[in-house]
């Protein structure tokens, strides 16, 4: 009878082992790199996923502060109209009590290019 070779090498019993313990570590290596893998590829999807509702939610606060914005210039232009009104009417009342009273004349006076140029008094 003859003896397997591996009985009669002791060198080819070491290289079997060293063989298949080289194969485990390559397989949990390639084990490692997938897991790894799906990792990466779930945190990229996940990062696109909230890139895409960040932007979507600016989008709708731009939107948002557009609309707002338009309504308060609308707002400030009709205020601004009806102050401009009073003030074209008090300043006509205020000629009217200078014209009865001449001592007032010099104070109206102070303040006339205020009403004449729309601008407001400096504090």
């Amino acid at each position: 009878m003859s003896q397997p070779d591996n009985a009669r090498n002791p060198q080819a019993k070491v290289d079997n082992r060293f063989n298949e313990s080289l194969a485990d570590e390559v397989d949990e290596l390639r084990s490692s790199l997938n897991s790894i893998q799906s990792l990466v590829s779930t945190a990229l999807i996940l990062i696109v996923v909230f890139s895409t509702c960040v932007n979507i939610y600016l989008l709708l606060q731009t939107l948002s502060m557009r609309s707002q914005l338009h309504h308060d210039a609308v707002l400030s232009e009709n205020v601004t109209e009806k102050i401009v009104a009073n003030m074209g009417e008090f300043y006509g009342r205020l000629n009217d009590y200078a014209s009865k009273h001449p001592e007032f004349r010099a104070v109206i006076s102070k303040y006339d290019h205020y009403f004449k140029t729309g601008s407001s008094p400096a504090k």
